[in-house]
């Protein structure tokens, strides 16, 4: 039997599926057909269970994702993955204004160093409770 692993965030990998599938408009369906992937495992993916090798090797590549940042056993090199990913989505978007770009990319930064500083309390505040959000 094997073990159950709760290294692989599944919920985010699913949100950047998603994301790509939005981006281009399409509908689930049309994602199976697209990537050969099937049905039901979209559908189980997006209920919480890791897909396997295949599957996510193939929906990495349509979404364009690099899908190692999805390992939840490395939160700092994840989190700077991620952070340069999304600002790269970001900047490449030609449908955004450049303004907009700006404020996008200021919310997401502020936000991954406030996660961050949740992540890894001071340790004087180890006995606190964390801060509210």
């Amino acid at each position: 039997m094997r073990a159950k692993s709760n290294r692989f965030d599944v919920v985010g990998f699913h949100l950047s599926i998603d994301g790509a599938r939005r981006a281009r408009h399409l509908n689930w369906k049309q994602v199976a057909e697209e990537t050969g992937v099937g049905a039901s495992t979209l559908t189980r993916i997006a209920r919480g269970k890791a897909p396997d090798a295949v599957a996510l090797a193939v929906l990495a590549r349509w979404a364009n994702v690099n899908p190692t940042v999805f390992l939840l056993d490395e939160p700092t090199s994840v989190t700077q993955s991620s952070l340069g990913e999304v600002l790269a989505r970001v900047r490449a978007d030609p449908t955004l204004p450049e303004d907009v770009k700006a404020m996008l990319e200021t919310v997401i930064v502020s936000a991954m160093e406030r996660a961050s500083r949740v992540r890894q309390p001071s340790a004087s505040s180890s006995t606190q409770s964390p801060p509210a959000v």
